[in-house]
């Protein structure tokens, strides 16, 4: 198969949506390049553009399995903060960045995901330099960005290339236009190929109804985060958007029965087993995700998710690394 001498799909990007901005201040460059790609992915496939949030990225995983389970908000739904809003107070700026996103940046992710990628890229072995252009090639020709490692410590898409390298937009560059990366420093063992995503758009999932513990801990926490003098857009928008899924208590429909096959938290706020007993996911992020609670009591040492669905009368968790495991009764096991 004959390849153009050159692809550059950055136009077809900019035409839809803006360059992130310099440096986007906590300095994420594996959260920006896989939105990057995600971004651009979709458009070619004819969805909507969105922008996503990196900041959603970089806290819940920044694994392709991760975009793939739990999915990626857009960035009206956690948008990115800046040091300026907190008066250039970096602890308080940092705590910002790391917050847990809201449930109604949780919901609005599974609206964006990621359907299929390759990672690592498989070149075969032994890896040629020849045989590993030509793949790059044929990979971005056909509209499949990449991700790749920039040296010395810096992660970039690739959307483009030239006889010389791979090109694509730098969002860690003091002018955030393209950059060209020479075919000879890609290191060849870290490449992700973003190859297919799915956008359902916001309207395609309702939100969850009925009040929860977790919702309201949330809105409280949120709340006592405030102070006076310093109180951001951010933290406006959070709480805005988690104060929007109460409902008042004489209107929430019961939760008796067992919750229906495929029931996914989140959206839904609580699963019903077979046995009448309620899962729910607590409000503070652990290593592994959110503690998986039983009737309001966590779920044995290391039940930790960010999400939960019932299936098959099963309940099973995904965990942020997007391995699963099976509550059988008395623990967690994988499978």
């Amino acid at each position: 198969m004959s390849l153009p001498v050159s692809v550059d799909w950055t136009p077809t990007y900019l035409a839809k949506l803006p360059p992130r901005p310099w440096g986007d201040p906590f300095g994420d460059c594996v959260a920006a390049s896989m939105c990057y790609a995600m971004e651009l992915r979709g458009i070619l496939q004819g969805y909507p553009a969105v922008r996503l949030s990196e900041r959603f990225l970089f806290v819940v995983g920044e694994y392709p399995v991760v975009a793939a389970t739990t999915g990626v908000c857009s960035e009206a739904l956690w948008p990115m903060v800046v040091p300026s809003d907190f008066g250039n107070d970096y602890a308080a700026f940092m705590a910002a960045v790391n917050a847990t996103p809201s449930l109604a940046a949780y919901t609005d992710a599974q609206n964006y995901k990621l359907v299929d990628y390759e990672y690592p890229m498989d070149f075969g072995y032994p890896t040629t330099r020849a045989g590993m252009i030509e793949k790059v090639q044929t990979y971005i020709a056909a509209g499949i960005p990449l991700c790749v490692f920039y040296p010395p410590n810096h992660e970039v898409v690739a959307w483009g290339y030239d006889q010389n390298g791979v090109l694509g937009l730098d969002s860690r560059s003091a002018n955030p236009g393209t950059y060209s990366l020479s075919y000879d420093t890609i290191f060849t063992d870290s490449i992700m190929a973003i190859k297919s995503v799915l956008f359902k758009g916001t309207a395609s999932l309702p939100p969850p109804t009925g009040n929860t513990q977790m919702l309201i801990d949330t809105i409280v926490a949120d709340a006592g985060a405030l102070v006076l003098g310093k109180v951001t857009q951010a933290q406006i928008d959070k709480l805005k958007a988690d104060v929007g899924l109460l409902v008042a208590d004489g209107t929430a429909p019961p939760t008796t029965g067992t919750s229906p096959d495929g029931t996914i938290i989140p959206p839904a706020a609580s699963i019903t087993d077979a046995s009448g007993g309620v899962w729910t996911l607590g409000t503070v992020m652990q290593p592994y995700g959110y503690p998986v609670l039983l009737n309001g009591v966590q779920a044995t040492q290391g039940g930790q998710a960010i999400k939960l669905a019932w299936q098959a009368g099963v309940i099973r968790e995904t965990i942020s690394t997007g391995s699963t495991r099976y509550w059988d009764g008395k623990q967690w096991v994988v499978g």
